[in-house]
């Protein structure tokens, strides 16, 4: 479970395994459900859970949806940022509106899962680490540019002022410019 301050509001952000979409089974409900990269109950395998409430009640709640792997919340799955909760779930990233919770958009940045989102320096953009894919995106959810394919990145992600630090799953370390995803050469930059 991941917690958040907005506000007066205090958000929650968690995990809901047992709910199957469009059940009338589900031990807990949620005033909405958003479906992000499915088409029925069979395609889905994340999902996730945000409230909303006040010092008094919970105002808003939701559940989003989407297939490929599960949910994995933590440090690095939310981003609040002016009136949006932008959130990993599955192979996507969705902004909602706060309070009252309603899908702005959503996105699919990676085949498999979003292993967790950072803002950039500028405060501008998001960037996504997935299995096979890094992505920027605007707030808005416009792409500016992605890598993939080739190699994939296991640990070692940081991000920097102006580039991306990650290590590959050879224990090799690249550095991406920040603005443009365009590999830097090592040789061109200190170790950092």
């Amino acid at each position: 479970m991941v917690e958040r301050t907005y506000g007066a509001y205090r958000v929650t952000i968690a995990e809901d395994r047992e709910y199957t979409y469009g059940s009338a089974d589900n031990v807990k409900s949620y005033q909405t459900e958003f479906l992000l990269d499915c088409t029925g109950r069979a395609d889905i395998r994340s999902n996730c859970v945000i409230r909303v409430a006040d010092e008094f009640e919970e105002v808003a709640s939701c559940i989003l949806l989407a297939r490929s792997y599960a949910v994995s919340l933590g440090e690095h799955s939310v981003i609040l940022h002016n009136d949006s909760c932008v959130i990993a779930v599955g192979s996507c990233l969705a902004s909602v509106s706060l309070p009252k919770l309603q899908l702005e958009w959503s996105a699919i940045v990676d085949e498999f899962r979003c292993k967790e989102i950072h803002a950039s320096a500028n405060g501008k953009n998001i960037i996504t680490r997935g299995s096979n894919r890094i992505a920027c995106l605007t707030y808005r959810g416009e792409l500016i540019w992605e890598t993939k394919g080739g190699y994939q990145f296991s640990d070692g992600f940081q991000v920097r002022d102006d580039c991306l630090k990650v290590v590959d799953w050879d224990d090799v370390p690249r550095l991406f410019d920040i603005s443009t995803g365009k590999e830097i050469p090592i040789s061109q930059r200190d170790e950092m």
